[in-house]
């Protein structure tokens, strides 16, 4: 598998076992990854149907859960132009995880897109208070491109 990193296998005998919210993940992935954004959405929100927001997975020391799901549904919308759902979903991602690095600064963008400067800019700030200038700058101002690349 090609992001086998982001499954939880189990092995039973022979059987891999994996929980379905993994399944669409991880295809949701490989879509994003060609660029075919609607199908990825739509495996994104199966992913988020059949988890819940208490789910969580240690992964390289932080806590994945729902809250990633939701931004990278939200980086989906983004990447298509729905700069509204996308605001929705990084509103929604930051509800559930409120040190939800990708979704505070992702939806900094999505506000500008807009034209909501002010919104933007308190993102932006709310940013760089959490995580520091440096870090703020290379996200926000600098732009990370492809935020699947730091998961």
């Amino acid at each position: 598998l090609q992001f086998k990193q982001f499954f939880r296998l189990s092995q039973q005998g022979n059987v891999l076992l994996c929980e379905l919210d993994e399944i669409y993940e991880n295809r949701a992935l490989i879509y994003y990854k060609k660029k075919d954004f609607l199908r990825a959405v739509d495996d994104f929100t199966q992913a988020i149907a059949h988890t819940s927001p208490q789910k969580k997975i240690y992964f390289y020391e932080m806590i994945y859960n729902t809250s990633a799901l939701y931004s990278q549904r939200g980086w989906c919308y983004h990447c298509m132009g729905n700069y509204d759902k996308a605001i929705e979903d990084y509103t929604q991602a930051l509800s559930i995880n409120r040190d939800n690095y990708f979704a505070l600064s992702k939806r900094c963008y999505a506000y500008r897109a807009i034209g909501e400067e002010e919104k933007a800019n308190i993102d932006f700030k709310n940013n760089e208070t959490r995580y520091g200038t440096a870090k703020n700058w290379g996200l926000v101002t600098m732009g990370l491109d492809d935020p699947f690349k730091a998961w």
